[in-house]
């Protein structure tokens, strides 16, 4: 929500600069001072080269000294969970905000033009000519058509477009290697050429490859004394300022980095009003335009609508598009088309982009405005994905009735985060609160039994009565939560009293059910004779049993796996390994993968396995929809 709110102030404070240009008399050299002089920073990406292994791209950079802070009491250390986080050593540039700002007359005739000489655009710049903006091929890469809606502006309007940019493919998408490029080629089964520089920039995957370069282009009325139009002042703001607010985003404990990566799901982007791709570490996400035709380049399409439009005989993807529905029976069972992929043409217009049922959410996530999350599986990870609508409602993206009156505004930022990093912080949390909880007793025994020696000698024998009743307690809560870290998570405290250590045990089963209840995969734990300890919620939802039904049978009665099978995850620990082979199920149509491991006591000594059973059956199919 404060990406999405940082994006609408800065979009707002656009509208607040064309506002003031449109009351400043225009001039060439007024304008060239404000196009030049308005800049915002942005980070640079520094030096990448390929690692010594060749398996990703590195920054060629001295390494930075490594300091570690503690407080200067020790008491704020140790438990108190005293942390120093150093900070980040970024190089930032000034770049004009504005690649260019124009007056044009009321036939569309550009009177007064200034460019700015400093902008990054590197592959498409916008021109120095003066043109006449009203015919389409006279616009920015051909492809802008606002003349027809200043037009329609009253005085005090203003007008917003779409992002506007050359689409930049890529042959592959991920990491950007020559190792992934042959792999790549003997799967697909065709020849993909290693050109890195050539293809889509697309952060820590391929840091030196093409950027996408666009524009939103802001425009307003410019009134006589009497309140009369007498022309339209505009200004064509760099898109890379719009990417910086989530190019350097991510959901974990760094905060931010100088490249994204989408290689590890964690990362943010923008998506517009319409669920098209607009900001993306992958820059082949994002959608845009063919600068030879002026045309939307053609989006990475689920396979059917990119059959049903060849078979259709429409020559052009603008004209198909206009007849179509958009979102539609979107699915994870679905594909993209094969054949765009070989083409590179993989823009992100979530529209069309049927494998995709995210799209969907996205928009019913936010067509409210505000902001929730749900899980998605894209690109074979799955992951915890936050979206949170853009209030910037100027022009076009206000509530209307063309957008079904959404308060979506100019879009919306989504955040990801693999569940794999996203569950560490909780899992890391459990452990210190175990070892808080035993501290806190163990210390307050220690004071109570200090305590208790300085008591005057009339109180004495009640002082180490009390004592002794209180170390006890202390004692079992520190064996039973110890048995329960120790992986014994069938353990709970049977305690009838409700004094103030009846109450802690009871919160102590408390946060034992939701721990152990909490996990998602089938967890079972067996003797060293294989006899039943502890079967989890989703175990026994498995097996069809109750807990009390399977405690103490043999684990080959109730187990997943053939107990003698190679594929047993105990037999695959006993060989070595620590994950079995991938078994299918024809009865519930699921692959599983069995996991296992022993359980130790504190001295080492195996005292039984614990067996986990992962649910891979969406990873299985969503491989063999890639493959």
């Amino acid at each position: 929500s404060d990406a999405a709110i940082d994006v609408a102030r800065f979009l707002y404070a656009r509208d607040a600069d064309i506002a003031a240009l449109s009351k400043i008399n225009p001039s060439e050299e007024v304008y060239k001072l404000y196009v030049d002089n308005k800049r915002a920073n942005v980070i640079e990406k520094g030096v990448w080269e390929l690692s010594s292994d060749g398996g990703a791209w590195v920054e060629q950079m001295s390494a930075k000294p490594s300091v570690e802070v503690k407080s200067s009491n020790s008491e704020n250390n140790d438990m108190n969970g005293f942390h120093y986080k150093p900070p980040k050593h970024f190089t930032y540039k000034s770049i004009p905000l504005y690649d260019e700002i124009t007056f044009i007359d009321l036939n569309g005739n550009e009177i007064i033009k200034a460019v700015s000489a400093q902008s990054p655009k590197k592959y498409y710049p916008l021109s120095r000519e003066k043109r006449n903006v009203s015919k389409r091929e006279n616009t920015y890469i051909k492809a802008e058509t606002y003349f027809e809606e200043l037009k329609k502006l009253k005085p005090g309007q203003i007008y917003v477009s779409d992002v506007i940019g050359v689409y930049v493919g890529s042959n592959y998408i991920g990491m950007y290697t020559p190792k992934n490029i042959d792999a790549a080629s003997l799967e697909r089964g065709y020849e993909i050429k290693y050109d890195p520089l050539n293809q889509a920039f697309a952060g820590m995957e391929n840091p030196n490859g093409k950027r996408f370069e666009g524009i939103v282009r802001w425009a307003m009325p410019a009134t006589d004394a009497g309140g009369k139009i007498i022309g339209y002042v505009t200004m064509a703001l760099n898109h890379d300022h719009i990417m910086e607010f989530v190019d350097h985003i991510t959901p974990m404990d760094e905060r931010y980095k100088e490249l994204p990566n989408a290689n590890n799901g964690n990362y943010a982007f923008i998506w517009d009003y319409q669920c098209r791709s607009i900001c993306h570490p992958r820059h082949h996400s994002i959608v845009g335009f063919d600068p030879e035709t002026g045309e939307r380049q053609i989006p990475w399409l689920e396979t059917s609508i990119y059959e049903n439009w060849k078979k259709s005989g429409i020559e052009k993807w603008t004209d198909y598009v206009k007849n179509i529905p958009v979102f539609d029976a979107q699915s994870r069972n679905k594909k993209p088309a094969a054949e765009l992929t070989k083409k590179g043409l993989v823009g992100l217009d979530g529209r069309y982009l049927n494998n995709a049922p995210q799209c969907t959410g996205w928009m019913d996530l936010t067509r409210e405005g505000g902001s929730g999350s749900f899980y998605i599986l894209w690109s074979g990870l799955y992951k915890l994905n936050t979206a949170a609508a853009i209030p910037y409602y100027t022009g076009q993206y206000a509530p209307s009735e063309a957008n079904g009156y959404s308060k979506r505004g100019f879009g919306f930022v989504a955040i990801g985060a693999g569940i794999e990093y996203f569950t560490s912080p909780a899992v890391k949390t459990e452990i210190k609160l175990v070892s808080a909880i035993e501290n806190s007793l163990r210390k307050t025994g220690e004071h109570l039994v200090i305590t208790t020696l300085l008591l005057i000698v009339a109180v004495v024998f009640i002082a180490v009565w009390l004592a002794w009743s209180l170390v006890k307690n202390i004692s079992v809560l520190i064996k039973g939560i110890s048995r329960f870290s120790s992986g014994e998570r069938q353990f709970r405290f049977n305690v009838k009293d409700k004094d103030e250590f009846g109450i802690l045990a009871d919160s102590f089963n408390d946060m034992a059910d939701r721990i152990t209840e909490s996990a998602k995969n089938s967890l079972s734990i067996v003797s060293m004779d294989l006899k039943i300890v502890y079967m989890n919620k989703a175990a026994l939802i498995f097996v069809n049993k109750t807990l009390d039904e399977v405690v103490g049978k043999h684990y080959a009665d109730y187990g997943i796996y053939d107990i003698d099978s190679p594929r047993s995850p105990i037999n695959a620990l006993k060989k070595g390994d620590v994950e079995a082979e991938i078994l299918y199920l024809d009865k519930t149509k699921q692959y599983l993968k069995g996991k296992a491991d022993y359980l130790t006591d504190k001295s080492g000594k195996k005292i039984g396995y614990i067996i986990e059973i992962v649910d891979v059956t969406e990873m299985v199919l969503e491989k063999n929809k890639i493959e």
